[in-house]
C-alpha cells in the first residue's frame, strides 16, 4: 500500500470535523445567487467526494475528478447515478460535456504551484463550462497567510480501529509564494497495538486577487468576485481562505 493510498484511506477520518454540509450549502447559495438554472456541476480535485456528496443532496448532478486513483476508489463508494467520479489530472482533463458550473474546493487551486499549472487548471475549468457558466474555487489567500504566518499544528483523531496523530510543520518560501507543509502522521492500530508513520509534503501556493484576476481574464473569464470563504464579505488581512467566482 503506497503513502498516497494510505492517505486516501485515512482522509475521511482526518477531516471528520470538517463541516462539508455547511460548506456545500454555502456553495449552493453562491450558485443560486447567479439567478441561473444550475444543475450539472464538475468538481475539479474532488478527493474522496465529500463536498460532492453534500451538493448532490441539495439537488445537483455532480461529476468529480481527482488525480489520485485511491481517492477516487473511496469516492466511488459514495456514488450514485448522478454522483460520479473519475481519475483525471485537473491540469489537462478534457470532457465532451459542458457543465453549468465548475467547482474546485478545499484549496485544490493552491496545489497548482507554478503559473503554468495554475493557468492549465483554470483553462480546464473554462473549457468545461457552458457559455455564461460559473466557476467557483477557493485558495489560500496571500494577505492572510503573510499576516498570520503558518505555525506547527497537531491534530488528533480516532475511531474504533485506530488513533491518528498528525503533526504539520510549515516551511515558508516567500520568493515563490509557497508554503511546504510537512506532515508526519502517526497511526496506532487499536487491535494489534502496532503503529506506523507516514511522511508527506503538501506544497501550497498562496494567491493574491490581482494575479488571479489577471489570469482569469487572460483565459476569458469575466465578472470576477472575491469573498472571504464562508460569507460574502471582502477578504481581509486575517482571511486565510478566499473564494473566487468567475463567469464564462
Amino acid at each position: 500500500m503506497s503513502i498516497f493510498e494510505e492517505y486516501a484511506y485515512y482522509y475521511d477520518l482526518l477531516y471528520k470535523d470538517k463541516d462539508y454540509s455547511k460548506e456545500a450549502k454555502y456553495i449552493d447559495q453562491l450558485l443560486k445567487g447567479e439567478n441561473r438554472d444550475i444543475k450539472y456541476v464538475l468538481n475539479l480535485g474532488c478527493g474522496t467526494g465529500n463536498h460532492d456528496t453534500e451538493l448532490h443532496k441539495l439537488g445537483y448532478s455532480i461529476h468529480g475528478v481527482d488525480m489520485s486513483e485511491f481517492m477516487i476508489d473511496e469516492a466511488n463508494k459514495k456514488g450514485t447515478e448522478e454522483l460520479t467520479f473519475e481519475v483525471g489530472d485537473i491540469r489537462n482533463y478534457k470532457t465532451d460535456k459542458e457543465y453549468d458550473a465548475v467547482t474546485s474546493l478545499f484549496h485544490v487551486i493552491s496545489y497548482q504551484n507554478s503559473n503554468e499549472d495554475l493557468e492549465k487548471a483554470l483553462s480546464v475549468a473554462y473549457n468545461s463550462l457552458k457559455d455564461k457558466g460559473t466557476f467557483i474555487f477557493d485558495c489560500w489567500y496571500g494577505p492572510g497567510v503573510l499576516s498570520d504566518l503558518p505555525t506547527v499544528r497537531v491534530k488528533k483523531v480516532e475511531n474504533e480501529k485506530c488513533k491518528i496523530v498528525r503533526i504539520a510543520t510549515p516551511e515558508m518560501f516567500n520568493s515563490k509564494n509557497l508554503v511546504y507543509v510537512n506532515y508526519e502522521t502517526i497511526i496506532l492500530d487499536k487491535k494489534t497495538g502496532l503503529s506506523k508513520v507516514l511522511n508527506e509534503t503538501h506544497k501550497m501556493r498562496y494567491l493574491f486577487t490581482p494575479e488571479i484576476e489577471y489570469m482569469l481574464n487572460k483565459i476569458g473569464f469575466i465578472n470576477i468576485e472575491c469573498y472571504e470563504y464562508g460569507n460574502k464579505n471582502e477578504p481581509t488581512d486575517s482571511s486565510w481562505n478566499a473564494i473566487f467566482i468567475a463567469r464564462k
